[in-house]
């Protein structure tokens, strides 16, 4: 089943509230980071795009008609590319409160010990922020 919405705004920008309203809308399901963290499959197949494996979107997104949120935001380009008659939805905020809540959603994740092969790491920390050690406030 071909994308046929593809959210391009970050994890934290308003993207489980677009996952639900594509679920409503009748663009779904929607694949969001929710979904990658309940399944070993996602977990297994995203990890291994992260870590340079060649994408297979038709695997990835298996069951799926849209995306929001990590890990596809992220590969927002290439996705345009692979479906190109998908549409996009963009989602932001401030950057001054994307930051809050990213840095408090960061806390909460890198509590006790970090799996140095999460998205989380390999992906946010090591692509989006490139590989910058995150000082956290609080």
């Amino acid at each position: 089943m071909p994308l046929k919405v593809i959210g391009t705004g970050f994890g934290r920008t308003g993207t489980d509230s677009m996952r639900e309203a594509l679920n409503l809308l009748g663009f779904g399901p929607c694949h969001h980071m929710f979904e990658v963290d309940g399944s070993a499959i996602q977990k297994q197949r995203w990890r291994a795009l992260a870590k340079g494996a060649s994408a297979d979107w038709e695997s990835l997104f298996e069951g799926y008609s849209s995306c929001v949120d990590w890990p596809s935001s992220y590969y927002w380009r290439e996705l345009i590319e692979a479906y190109p008659e998908a549409r996009i939805v963009h989602t932001d905020r401030s950057s001054e409160s994307w930051w809050t809540s990213i840095e408090s959603a960061f806390q909460v994740t890198r509590r006790g010990q970090v799996d140095p092969d999460s998205l989380g790491e390999t992906l946010v920390f090591g692509k989006v922020f490139g590989g910058a050690s995150i000082a956290l406030t609080r």
